[in-house]
Order: structure tokens, then C-alpha cells, then sequence
């Protein structure tokens, strides 16, 4: 894991920046955790490069990361879509939340961590999600603000 699950980055607790080098925490998901995700990979994209990253444990190798970037290989890979068909391309953005007074950050590639990787994230982030759902929300400048 590139930084440890859940640790401060200015105002924001980071969780799922994985990388080829570190281990990080597997096992099953919650049932419709991927959905949840995939509606904040839709709704709450925030800070949009203007490239794309590729998975570095899919591109274990500097090389083929490279490879991947500027050559386009690869890319239908983070095309991901929903069950109703829709579309969203990941490795470009961050997702942002906040739930009562933690606001949580990760890369829209979190998607693709869980479905491929089987990456299981912190219970803590699991629990705002489904909280996050169950709630009313307003997005307000690219953050979901519970009233």
C-alpha cells in the first residue's frame, strides 16, 4: 500500500492507494459496496488529471506502466460499467466524501482495486459508504456534505 489505510492528508483520511510493492488488506465485500463505489466514481470525481494512471499491480513493472500510459494499452480495462449499462473510465481522478466529520479520499481506481484485486477496504470507510447511501446528501463543490 502506497500509504497506510486511513492516514491524515490534510483535512481528508486516505484509503486505497495501492501499488505493486506493498501488501494490502483482501477478502470478501460487502454486497453492493461496488455499486455504492460506482456511484461515487460518478458523482463525486475530484481533482481531474488530465491522464490517466493505470493500475500499478496490473503493471507491475515501470516499463509496462509507461507502456500502458502513452500507448493506450490497456485502457478498455478501467472502462467500467454499471449494471444498468453505464459507463465510467477510471485512473483519472480522486473521489471525495465526507461523513458527520471525517471526509475520506481515493483514487477512482478503488473500482477496480475491489472487483479485480479483491481488495478489502477499512471497515471504517466500508460503514460511511453504506451510512452515505442510507443518508440524504447535497454535493456541494465536488463534496458530499450530509444534511
Amino acid at each position: 500500500m502506497k500509504y497506510p489505510e486511513l492516514s491524515p492528508s490534510d483535512d481528508k483520511l486516505l484509503v486505497g492507494w495501492l501499488d505493486n510493492k506493498n501488501d494490502y488488506q483482501t477478502g470478501s465485500t460487502p454486497i453492493g459496496l461496488l455499486d455504492i463505489i460506482f456511484d461515487l466514481c460518478k458523482t463525486s470525481r475530484y481533482e481531474v488529471f488530465r491522464s490517466m494512471t493505470p493500475c500499478q499491480i496490473c503493471y507491475s513493472t515501470m516499463e509496462s506502466i509507461r507502456e500502458a500510459t502513452f500507448s493506450g494499452c490497456g485502457i478498455e480495462k478501467y472502462a467500467v460499467h454499471s449494471k444498468s449499462g453505464e459507463r465510467i473510465l477510471l485512473g483519472s481522478s480522486t473521489i471525495i466524501f465526507q461523513f458527520e466529520d471525517r471526509k475520506y479520499v481515493a483514487p477512482d481506481l478503488i473500482w477496480h482495486y475491489i472487483s479485480e484485486h479483491n481488495y478489502l477496504p477499512p471497515k471504517e470507510f466500508i460503514n460511511a459508504v453504506y451510512e452515505k447511501k442510507k443518508s440524504k446528501w447535497s454535493k456541494i463543490k465536488g463534496l458530499f456534505i450530509r444534511t
